[in-house]
């Protein structure tokens, strides 16, 4: 403690206290506290977007600047910011680390919840959408109209547990020949055999099913019509978090005959779910129609 004159001790002011700062807004800095339980001035989306530097601890961020880091400050320090707009915000396993480990989009009026590490690194703590659900994490709409195998993704972030395949008018050019979803763990291994499934239509002319082990099928192959499209959704749920057992339930529109179709399944992935592909059961047919895409959280 100092002393004063006649080597008495003196008082030293809680706006010094042990950072030997000037001020107690000084203080607060130095400790990554906010100095105003307030809002902050806009801060507009960068590369590095340096919330670090914010004196506030409530903060809008402008623009659609894709984010990759968010600044430098001592660990503890909290963060929470509005998203004004749309962007990406890039997961790094390191120094943004997002829920899911996956790249997050946003929309405007999201409130996202950080906590500094130290040296850089930033995780995210709480994601409130606000579209009051979850947030999903979406890929590139990916047109099906010529190979005889479409990826999908190969970027799924490891801490998935949903994910859905969404079909939009999605035809092949072959007879037997529907397209199927196809597993991955990374961007050249898929799961080819091995799936538990059912599959089965209602409506039309009659009614079928049939199982399959080769992958999540859209309608059952002696169904299927060169002439036929898919609209639906395939949708995953990773059966525990410490396994990579993905569930399957399918349910869709073929649209030509006017049938229901419907199907479950499970497979093995074996280790982390990175990678989504479709094909047909031959591998020979050709996509020639439609669109299709992927979400996951």
């Amino acid at each position: 403690m100092p002393t004063g004159l006649f080597g008495v001790r003196a008082r030293t002011t809680i706006s010094r206290g042990g950072t030997q700062a000037a001020s107690a807004d000084r203080a607060r800095k130095k400790l990554g506290v906010p100095t105003k339980e307030a809002k902050g001035a806009d801060l507009a989306s960068a590369t590095t977007t340096d919330i670090g530097a914010a004196t506030e601890g409530f903060v809008d961020i402008t623009g659609t600047v894709t984010t990759t880091s968010l600044g430098t400050a001592p660990a503890g320090t909290r963060r929470t910011l509005q998203y004004d707009g749309v962007l990406i915000l890039t997961h790094n396993a390191t120094s943004l680390i997002l829920p899911g480990g996956a790249n997050i989009t946003t929309a405007a009026g999201d409130i996202v919840d950080y906590i500094s590490l130290g040296s850089g690194n930033w995780v995210c703590t709480g994601y409130m959408s606000a579209a009051g659900s979850p947030f999903w994490t979406y890929g590139a709409q990916v047109a099906t109209t010529s190979e005889t195998s479409v990826v999908l993704t190969t970027a799924i972030g490891a801490g998935a547990t949903e994910v859905e395949v969404i079909f939009r008018g999605v035809g092949t050019d072959g007879n037997n020949e529907p397209p199927i979803v196809e597993l991955g763990h990374t961007t050249s291994t898929y799961i080819a055999t091995g799936y538990v499934t059912i599959n089965a239509s209602i409506g039309g002319s009659t009614a079928a099913e049939e199982n399959d082990t080769d992958g999540f099928y859209t309608q059952h192959a002696a169904g299927w019509n060169a002439s036929d499209v898919f609209n639906g959704v395939i949708r995953l749920t990773r059966w525990d978090i410490a396994e990579h057992i993905w569930m399957a339930i399918c349910h869709g529109h073929e649209t030509t005959d006017n049938v229901a179709m419907y199907g479950y399944g499970e497979v093995d992935v074996t280790s982390a779910l990175s990678s989504i592909r479709l094909h047909t059961p031959t591998q020979a047919a050709a996509f020639n129609a439609g669109e299709a895409r992927i979400r996951w959280r």
